[in-house]
């Protein structure tokens, strides 16, 4: 998926410590340290317009475009919530004695992001985008709630802001986006947020199924391939499925790899400093 302005990043695996990751809050002074991060969740993608409350996206750059984003389910009916790390500040009245609060568990990942965006993938399709000088990247809200409480009897959650953008595809991983931002508020509180997550096109089986099963869905290879060829107006995505690191140390699914093939996909870290 291209969010029409590029990026050119590396997107090795980020070898992280999930057992004890901010048991220390950092001097103001410090060198940058991970505080925590979000890794094996696998949710869903689908957009909108103003007007349109499913709109599919397509190889020409479309403006104001709504991405939202949400966790699905296993044929159990068990979230794929992956596992969350972090540390409070002292003093935050969520958790007045700050420091390590995790493991953490998502109930819910929600993302609502806005931009001028197309699926045209490498340098050929975006030449046959009419419309590209209107690209935009997406940006907006990315939260996770947790299953575990605050000092107050509310779920801990991590708030950001966040932009996607996309590594070169011509020299790249093709179906990767990277995420950058900062925390907002709650767990990891002003902490960069840094990652890549993977997102590939899929569609519904059939309209019977659940829409909240990863099992209702399976690739769209037709369409991934209308988003990378120089044919313009051939392609729609309703919607994508995204993952993103291995959420094994928090005994819960590992996505850091792609549908179509994508391995190490590190999923979201959380540094201070």
């Amino acid at each position: 998926m291209r969010f029409a302005a590029r990026l050119s990043v590396a997107v090795g695996f980020l070898a992280v410590s999930v057992a004890s990751p901010a048991a220390f809050a950092p001097a103001a002074h410090a060198s940058p340290v991970t505080l925590g991060v979000c890794v094996g969740q696998q949710g869903l993608v689908h957009y909108a317009t103003p007007t349109v409350s499913y709109a599919p996206l397509t190889d020409q750059t479309q403006t104001s475009i709504k991405v939202r984003m949400g966790l699905l389910r296993d044929d159990n009916n068990a979230v794929f919530s992956g596992g969350c790390a972090g540390s409070v500040r002292p003093g935050d009245r969520i958790h007045p004695a700050g420091g390590d609060v995790g493991p953490l568990t998502p109930v819910y990942m929600n993302a609502s992001l806005t931009g001028n965006l197309s699926c045209a993938n490498g340098s050929a399709a975006q030449a046959a985008d009419g419309t590209a000088s209107a690209g935009w990247w997406a940006s907006g809200a990315m939260t996770w709630t947790m299953q575990q409480h605050d000092d107050h009897g509310h779920p801990y959650r991590i708030s950001a802001l966040v932009t996607l953008t996309n590594p070169n595809f011509d020299t790249g991983p093709y179906d990767t986006v990277t995420v950058t931002g900062i925390v907002r508020s709650g767990v990891n509180f002003g902490a960069t947020v840094s990652g890549t997550l993977w997102m590939d096109p899929v569609k519904l089986d059939s309209p019977f199924t659940l829409r909240a099963l990863a099992s209702s869905y399976s690739l769209d290879l037709t369409d991934a391939a209308n988003c990378a060829d120089p044919v313009a107006s051939n392609a729609s995505v309703p919607f994508m499925m995204f993952g993103g690191g291995d959420g094994s140390p928090f005994l819960q699914h590992d996505s850091s790899s792609s549908l179509l093939g994508t391995t190490g996909v590190p999923g979201i870290t959380f540094t201070m400093g």
